[in-house]
């Protein structure tokens, strides 16, 4: 029965072990002591759980029933949602975004119903097996071996700051949860802005619109042979389109960070925690004389998400959240809402500078917009299981007509008489079934360069005759499909009239800038360097 159990939590684990064995066991990384440690404890505490199935006390047994139902039920459930098994990264995940889960409930459910029924499976496998071979029960005093082979690995896990880890899936779920909640960032009162800006404004208005999942080879406006752009398509001559770009991670969180702080490639992973400390966004506008707002597309609780605190919102002079003004509307109305949002901060008589979080493309992709608006068929529904990447696409596209192609129909007519510069890109790319049936982003290891690919618009109105814009115009031309997510912050900077070779110093080249290359992206938890990786986009 201990072989079955090894072997069973082996496979769920092999990935994991693996990286480990070869990353980080071995006489040059953490000691052959410390690995023959880690081995010996893998093993026992998979002997001593083994054990507690054929303990006397019922009570210990319907205990070990309920804790292994709920440990597989988290592993599987994220290996479905993220193609991995259970690790640091989703502990993290869970704890930072924990108002997400009703969302992942809503757009998951089906797949994490066969999770527990995957976990009710394999303890029903269990007892019948015990009972078919009538393995004898033992004194329930070996039921102590658990907990105690359970604190070694506990001690070691958090004496190595988590580098030493997995311990087997069983025991992961609860040891790295616990382990991530006493590691969260700290946070306090960001330093002040690092220069003044010394020249006038490049635009009375500037907004970034973040989008939410929108992978930049799959627009009709970067790929010929697709038309869920139709709109943009039109008008393409319209606005600077910089083509396919490479977002700064694969997570929505590490990527509004990023853009939000301003750090570098070289500053990751952030040790230091410069995310929370850095000078943000706002500050550098509110500092160049602009009232900042935020307007946040996504959000329905009063947490801030991606990690921002009550000291970002210091610098925010406005802060929008569509789900609280609107809280009878769809969630796919979301997008079409911030539309109004823009155009009335676009009236004020100050300059404004807006950060927009669009609510987009994520998967669950049926749910991103009406039924009405299936253009693209077959598509899938809701509670639909997806197994056909052609189906997955339709779906997709539907999306992003709904939510890009509309958006921008909806809002480019509203604000057309102002003074405007827009950046619009996207958080992060997506996998659509390319590598067997995943759909979805924030691969830790090794994650394909789909998860980072984005794209990177300029549109602009009442700025035609200006320096400013025949720059980019100039530049379009040059760096069209080699800009990074990276250069989202100078860019700003420099528009709100920060002196560029101060910007290009601190935050490094902005879109008029050689680009940097090559192009990489964060994958993994930014904070932790023992589980950030950087990825080369470029791969070329």
């Amino acid at each position: 029965m201990f072989t079955l159990i090894l072997g069973f939590f082996s496979y769920l684990d092999n990935y994991q072990i693996q990286n480990f064995i070869v990353n980080k066991a071995g006489p040059s990384k953490i000691g052959t002591l410390l690995t023959i440690a880690w081995a010996a404890c893998y093993l026992s505490i998979v002997a001593s759980y083994t054990l507690l199935f054929i303990v006397k006390s019922r009570l210990i047994r319907i205990i070990i029933y309920i804790f292994t139902f709920f440990s597989l039920l988290v592993c599987f459930s994220t290996k479905i949602a993220h193609a991995e098994y259970f690790g640091i990264g989703e502990a993290n995940t869970i704890l930072e975004e924990f108002q997400w889960a009703t969302e992942a409930f809503r757009a998951y459910y089906v797949n994490y119903l066969y999770a527990g029924a995957g976990s009710i499976v394999f303890i029903a496998a269990i007892i019948k097996f015990i009972r078919v071979v009538n393995i004898p029960r033992v004194n329930s005093k070996v039921a102590m071996l658990f907990p105690f082979f359970c604190g070694i690995a506990t001690i070691i896990t958090f004496r190595t700051n988590a580098y030493v880890t997995p311990f087997s899936p069983l025991f992961d779920v609860p040891l790295l949860t616990a382990y991530a909640s006493t590691t969260m960032p700290h946070f306090g009162k960001r330093n002040n802005v690092l220069f003044m800006a010394a020249e006038k404004p490049k635009a009375k208005h500037i907004v970034l619109i973040i989008d939410e999942t929108v992978r930049g080879d799959l627009l009709q406006i970067n790929n010929d042979t697709l038309t869920n752009t139709p709109f943009l398509s039109s008008i393409k001559e319209t606005y600077l389109n910089f083509g396919i770009a490479a977002s700064s991670s694969n997570t929505s969180r590490a990527s509004n960070m990023i853009m939000i702080s301003g750090l570098t490639p070289q500053q990751l992973p952030d040790v230091n925690h410069k995310y929370a400390s850095n000078p943000n966004i706002f500050q550098y506008a509110q500092q160049a004389g602009y009232k900042t707002y935020y307007v946040d597309g996504q959000n329905k609780t009063d947490d801030p998400q991606n990690n921002m605190t009550k000291y970002d919102f210091m610098s925010i002079d406005h802060y929008k959240q569509i789900f609280k003004i609107f809280p009878d509307i769809e969630t796919y109305e979301s997008d079409y809402k911030i539309t109004d949002q823009i155009e009335n901060i676009l009236k004020s008589d100050s300059n404004t500078f807006t950060y927009v979080i669009k609510y987009g493309c994520h998967f669950s992709y049926q749910n991103r917009y009406p039924i009405s608006q299936e253009i693209y068929s077959p598509a899938y529904a809701n509670n639909d299981v997806y197994a056909d990447r052609e189906t997955a696409l339709n779906t997709y596209y539907n999306a992003i007509s709904w939510s890009v192609d509309g958006f921008f129909k909806e809002l480019l007519p509203k604000i057309e008489d102002n003074e405007v510069l827009i950046i619009y890109v996207s958080d992060h790319g997506e996998s659509i079934m390319e590598q067997g049936d995943f759909c979805g982003h924030f691969q830790a290891i090794d994650p394909p360069n789909e998860q980072a690919n984005i794209p990177f618009l300029i549109f602009e109105f009442g700025l035609d005759s200006t320096a400013t814009v025949q720059n980019l115009r100039e530049n379009q031309k040059l760096n069209i499909n080699k800009l990074s997510q990276f250069q989202v912050f100078p860019t700003c900077l420099y528009l709100m009239g920060y002196e560029k070779s101060k910007v290009n110093l601190v935050y490094g080249p902005t879109i008029i800038d050689v680009p940097i290359y090559p192009r990489t992206f964060l994958s993994g938890v930014i904070y932790y360097p023992e589980y950030s990786y950087v990825n080369v986009y470029d791969n070329n």
